[in-house]
């Protein structure tokens, strides 16, 4: 049996320690199956040479008692080494898994704050369709010379994007609107102010209705003599409907009026030769039908 180790170690019988030594070393690392990629013919080559190196190690003259610890320790250090650089090779790789999950992770984290940000950018900036419009009043009555009337658009909804509006007055001559919505009353009548979007043409409207201030001056009575002729002289009505017709009137009992005699040119007007008891006035009608008087004089 001895002998059949030396053989497998290509030694004769008797070989010394450091023959045996250095033989291990050649076969061990010439048939070790870490470097054949572990083929089963040298897992067993490598087996039958380990046997034989610990058999004759064991079995050795004792002066090398000591020196036989020392080598099969070292011998089986080197049978461990390819576990260890197993176990070393497999750490590397789940180190590099972990690195890997821990990277996508961040990719993942990253690619979502970056959709965030983009979506609340795309809702920010998003227009909002118009979809209707009013104004603040419906209708409105005023008088020739008030103070300028502000009428307000709103559009809808309140978020709208475009919020640009035009006006319009169907007849400027009796109320106009600028761009602020702002009315200027003109002359007395009925107009209709209205209002449309920009952005999708709607429309809302308000009735104005304007009237008028109609007055006329009232001069201090005159006590006139019979048989004289007089003239009088009054302003023209103030405010009303456009044109205002005169007329002068006389009466006798200050109930019944006709037209006066005389020389009639609505603002003045000359008698004929008077005659005792004899009231005068003038009328000033406007075009809206209204009506007022301006007493004139008394003839006693």
């Amino acid at each position: 049996m001895e002998e059949h180790y030396y053989r497998i170690l290509g030694l004769q019988k008797g070989a010394s320690l450091e023959d045996i030594k250095k033989a291990y070393k050649k076969y061990a690392a010439k048939y070790h199956p870490d470097s054949h990629g572990g083929d089963d013919f040298f897992k067993e080559r490598f087996q039958e040479i380990k046997e034989a190196f610990d058999f004759l190690i064991k079995n050795h003259a004792q002066p090398i008692r000591e020196n036989e610890d020392f080598l099969v320790s070292k011998g089986e250090e080197r049978i461990k080494q390819p576990e260890k650089r197993q176990r070393k090779e497999q750490r590397k790789r789940k180190n590099w898994r972990n690195l890997k999950v821990i990277g996508i992770i961040g990719v993942l984290i990253m690619l979502l704050i970056v959709i965030t940000y983009l979506y609340n950018l795309a809702i920010n900036n998003k227009k909002v369709a118009v979809t209707g419009v009013q104004l603040n009043h419906s209708e409105l009555i005023t008088t020739v010379g008030d103070s300028v009337i502000t009428l307000t658009a709103i559009v809808q909804p309140a978020n709208a994007t475009n919020k640009n509006v035009v006006w319009f007055s169907t007849d400027p001559k009796i109320a106009s609107i600028d761009a602020e919505g702002k009315i200027t009353v003109v002359n007395a009548g009925t107009v209709t102010i209205s209002v449309m979007t920009e952005e999708g043409y709607y429309f809302a409207e308000c009735s104005v209705t304007v009237n008028h201030v109609f007055s006329q001056g009232f001069p201090n009575n005159a006590n006139l003599h019979s048989g004289a002729r007089h003239s009088f002289s009054l302003a023209p009505a103030i405010g009303g409907c456009s044109p205002v017709t005169y007329q002068w009137q006389q009466s006798r009992d200050n109930s019944i009026w006709t037209p006066a005699d005389g020389e009639n040119t609505n603002v003045n007007y000359t008698t004929s030769a008077l005659t005792a008891n004899t009231y005068y006035r003038r009328q000033a009608t406007d075009a809206c039908s209204t009506t007022i008087y301006s007493a004139v004089a008394c003839n006693n």
